[in-house]
C-alpha cells in the first residue's frame, strides 16, 4: 500500500477525533479567545501585574464576553469564565470584578482594535472586530483539535494492542471450539499458508532463531522478540510514528496564538506528542501488572506481555525525549528560555524523564540482581508517574494518570487478597493442614528444594507458577518460581530452585550454615500465575528441559503419564549432575513406571558416572532426606540416563518428527541457547510430520 494512501486512512481515522470538541463547549472557545486577544499595552503596561490593576484592561476583557459569548448563555457564565482568567493571570492581586468592568463600560465606553497594532498602549477599553475574532477563533479551535486529536490517536494506539490481545484470544477459542468438534480435522496437516506462516512468521525469531538467549551490546543485555511479536509491536511503533509527526491542521503563518508558522508547528508537536505519551501511561502499567486481565483474553504467555511491555516503554520514552527536545526548541524560538526554567510544569516534567530512563535503564541489572532492580524499578516509575501528575495538572490530561494509579493499585489490591486467601486459615476449619503457609528448605548441590505447605488444598496445573515471599529474610522480595509435585503426604507443591542471587542466594547462605538437614520457614505464596499448554491434544508429545527448567516440563510429563490417551510422549532432560535426579527421583519413577512416558536423561558434566558407581547402594548423607527414595537413585532411573553427552537436537527432533504419525506437541524450558537451537529445530522440520505442529516454549525470562 503507497504512503499517501496509509495517511489518507489514518487520516480519516482522526477525524472520528470531531467528537472529542464537544468537550469544549462554545463558551470556553469565547473565554479563550478573548484572554488571548488582548495583547496590547493598556496604560503602558508590561506586565501581568500592571495589567490587573488597568480598568480599561478588564473591561476589555468584560465587553469581549459579553459580545462574543454564546447568544442566551448565563451571566454567571460569563462571570465564572472571567474569575478563571483573572484568577490564572492575578492570583489575589486583582481588585476589579466584572461588575465593576461593566461600569467602567458605560462610564467610558470602548473602541474597536481595527488601527491597533500589539505595540499600541490605549488609554480606553478596547472590543475585537468580528473579523478578527473569527481568524482568532479559528486558530484556537485548530489549536485544541491538534491536541484532542492526540487523545483520540492514544486511544487508538491502546485500542490497537487490546485489539492484539483479543485477536490471539478468539484463535485459540475458535481452536479449541475446533477440536471438540473435530479432533482429527484440528489437527490434521495444515494448508500450505498455514505452514507458510509457521516457518516464516510465527516460529522464527526477529532475526534468525536468537529469542531466548540474551544478546549484549555495549554492555546492554537484550532478548529479541519472536517475529510474530515484532510484527505487532513494529506495528505499534509505526502508528506513533505517524500520529506524532503527520496531519497538523490549520498551520499558517500570523497565528494570533504563536505568532510564526515554525513556532506554531513546534507547538503542536510537543504538544500532540507529550499528549500521545500520557494516553499511552494505563496500557504500559496493565501490560507489566501481575493480574492483567489481557492475559486472559489473549492467553499471551508472560515473556509475550515482558516483550510488549518493554517495546511501549521504550516507545513512550522516545515521545517524551521528543516532546522535550521540541518544547525547548519552541521556547528558543520565543526567547523565552528563562520563563521555562522557573515554571513548576518543566521541573515536575524534567524529573519524570529523569525517573522514566532510570526505571528503563536498571532493566540491565534484573538478570544478577533482581531484587534491586525490582525494588528500584518501582521506585522509580512511581516518581515518574507522580511527576507526569504535577507536569500536567490544569492541562486536562490527569485522566490517563488517574486510570494509571487505579489499574496498579488494584493489581496491589488483587494481590494481597490472594496472599491472604491461600497463606492463613482464618476461613478454613480443617485442622489437618497448618494454620499458615511453611516450607520446609534443604540444599541439594547448589539447588534449593522447597516442600510447601498451605492452608488452601492445591491442585495446580503444569505451567503454573507462584511468587514466594519468606518473611524471616526481606517480606517484600519475592520470586517466581514453577510448581511440581510434593514429595509427602500434605504438601501442596515442591519448588526447585538454582541458588543465584537475591532471595535464592540468601536462603543458601542460611542453609549452609544450618547443622540439620532442612528448615522451616514461614513463607507467603501469591499466584498461581501462568498458561497451561493443552499438549495431551495431539497425537505425539516432546517435552524437552535443561537443568532446573525441568520444574516447568516434569508437570506435562506427570500430567501425561496418569492419562488415559493413546499418545507417544518423549520425555527429554539434559542437566550437569546428579543432585536434581535425586532431587525428582519420585515424580521420575512415577513417570517410568506408568509407561506412557519414554523417558531420557542425558547427564553432561564430568566424572558424574565415577561418582554415580562410587556411591551405588549407599546413603548420600548429603541428600538421603531430600531424595525420594531411600537408597538415593534408583536403578529403573538409571537405566534411562545417559553419562558424559550432550542430545543432538537437531538428530533427536528430526526422528521424531520423521515417525510421528499424527499431530506433534514441543515444548521446551532451559538455558536460552538450548530453547533457541529447539525452535530453529522445529521450524526446519515441522514440515516432515503430517499433522500439526505447535511449539510452546517457558521462558523464564521475568
Amino acid at each position: 500500500m503507497k504512503l499517501p494512501i496509509l495517511l489518507k486512512l489514518l487520516t480519516v481515522l482522526t477525524l472520528l477525533a470531531g467528537p472529542s470538541m464537544a468537550m469544549w463547549s462554545a463558551a470556553d472557545f469565547a473565554r479563550d479567545v478573548c484572554r488571548r486577544s488582548y495583547k496590547f499595552q493598556f496604560d503602558g503596561c508590561k506586565d501581568s501585574k500592571c495589567l490587573c490593576a488597568s480598568p480599561n484592561y478588564v473591561s476589555s476583557f468584560v465587553i469581549c464576553l459579553e459580545t462574543y459569548m454564546p447568544e442566551g448563555s448565563p451571566k454567571e457564565l460569563h462571570r465564572s469564565n472571567f474569575k478563571t482568567v483573572l484568577k490564572k493571570l492575578c492570583g489575589t492581586e486583582n481588585k476589579l470584578t466584572y461588575d465593576d468592568g461593566l461600569k467602567y463600560l458605560d462610564k467610558n465606553g470602548y473602541i474597536f482594535n481595527t488601527n491597533l497594532t500589539k505595540k499600541a498602549t490605549p488609554n480606553k477599553p478596547v472590543l475585537i472586530d468580528q473579523a478578527t475574532w473569527n481568524k482568532n477563533y479559528l486558530d484556537d479551535y485548530t489549536t485544541r483539535a491538534n491536541r484532542d486529536y492526540g487523545v483520540w490517536q492514544g486511544a487508538f494506539m491502546t485500542f490497537y494492542l487490546i485489539v492484539l490481545c483479543c485477536i490471539s484470544g478468539i484463535s485459540k477459542v475458535v481452536k479449541s471450539i475446533y477440536y471438540k468438534r473435530s479432533a482429527s480435522k484440528a489437527l490434521s496437516k495444515p494448508n500450505k499458508m498455514t505452514r507458510l506462516w509457521q516457518k516464516y512468521i510465527s516460529l522464527p525469531a526477529l532475526f534468525g532463531f536468537v529469542h531466548a538467549k540474551e544478546l549484549s551490546f555495549w554492555g546492554i543485555n537484550i532478548t529479541l522478540p519472536t517475529r510474530m511479536e515484532s510484527i505487532g509491536i513494529f506495528g505499534y511503533f509505526a502508528l506513533a510514528l505517524i500520529f506524532c509527526f503527520t496531519r497538523y491542521y490549520n498551520v499558517h503563518e500570523d497565528n494570533f496564538i504563536y505568532g510564526t508558522k515554525k513556532k506554531q508547528l513546534l507547538r503542536h508537536i510537543a504538544a500532540r506528542v507529550g499528549i500521545i505519551a500520557t494516553t499511552q501511561l494505563p496500557i504500559l502499567t496493565l501490560l507489566a501488572l501481575r493480574n492483567n486481565f489481557l492475559m486472559y483474553i489473549s492467553g499471551w504467555s508472560l515473556a509475550t506481555f515482558n516483550a510488549y511491555h518493554r517495546a511501549v516503554s521504550r516507545v513512550v520514552y522516545i515521545m517524551l525525549i521528543v516532546h522535550a527536545t521540541v518544547y525547548h526548541g519552541y521556547y528558543a524560538h520565543t526567547a523565552s528560555t528563562a520563563n521555562m526554567y522557573i515554571a513548576h510544569w518543566y521541573w515536575s516534567g524534567a524529573t519524570g524523564i529523569i525517573a522514566f530512563g532510570i526505571a528503563i535503564g536498571v532493566g540491565n541489572f534484573r538478570r544478577y540482581f533482581y531484587d534491586t532492580f525490582l525494588i528500584m524499578h518501582v521506585i522509580f516509575v512511581l516518581v515518574a508517574f507522580v511527576a507526569t501528575y504535577y507536569h500536567v495538572h490544569g492541562m486536562g490530561y490527569t485522566q490517563s494518570v488517574y486510570l494509571t494509579f487505579a489499574l496498579w493499585a488494584m493489581d496491589w489490591l488483587l494481590r494481597f487478597c490472594n496472599i491472604m486467601w491461600i497463606n492463613l486459615s482464618l476461613w478454613r476449619g480443617d485442622s489437618n493442614r497448618v494454620k499458615s503457609a511453611e516450607a520446609d528448605m534443604s540444599l541439594v548441590g547448589g539447588n534449593i528444594v522447597m516442600n510447601v505447605k498451605t492452608p488452601m488444598p492445591w491442585n495446580f496445573k503444569p505451567g503454573q507458577f507462584v511468587f514466594v515471599y519468606v518473611a524471616s529474610l526481606n517480606p517484600w522480595e519475592c520470586h517466581p518460581f514453577s510448581l511440581v509435585s510434593g514429595d509427602n503426604v500434605g504438601d501442596s507443591f515442591k519448588i526447585i530452585a538454582k541458588a543465584q542471587n537475591g532471595l535464592t542466594k540468601k536462603l543458601a547462605k542460611r542453609l549452609e550454615r544450618t547443622n540439620s538437614a532442612s528448615l522451616t520457614f514461614k513463607i507467603a505464596v501469591e499466584g498461581p500465575y501462568g498458561e497451561v499448554h493443552p499438549v495431551e491434544r495431539y497425537d505425539s508429545s516432546l517435552l524437552i528441559a535443561g537443568g532446573v527448567g525441568v520444574t516447568a516440563i516434569l508437570p506435562y510429563a506427570e500430567k501425561l503419564s496418569r492419562m488415559d490417551i493413546r499418545q507417544h510422549t518423549q520425555f527429554i532432560w539434559v542437566v550437569r549432575n546428579l543432585d536434581l535426579i535425586k532431587i525428582c527421583n519420585k515424580s521420575l519413577n512415577k513417570i517410568i513406571e506408568s509407561g506412557k512416558v519414554e523417558v531420557k536423561i542425558f547427564v553432561a558434566g564430568e566424572n558424574e558416572e565415577n561418582l554415580y558407581l562410587s556411591e551405588k547402594g549407599k546413603i548420600n548423607s548429603d541428600t538421603s532426606s531430600l531424595s525420594d527414595s531411600s537408597n538415593g537413585l534408583d536403578d529403573i532411573i538409571m537405566n534411562h540416563v545417559s553419562f558424559g553427552e550432550k542430545p543432538s537436537f537437531a538428530q533427536m527432533i528430526a526422528e521424531n518428527f520423521s515417525q510421528a504419525t499424527g499431530s506433534m506437541a514441543v515444548v521446551s524450558c532451559g538455558p536460552g541457547q538450548m530453547m533457541d537451537d529447539i525452535r530453529k529445530q522445529v521450524s526446519t522440520n515441522f514440515e516432515s510430520v503430517n499433522g500439526r505442529v505447535e511449539y510452546f516454549e517457558e521462558a523464564f525470562n521475568w
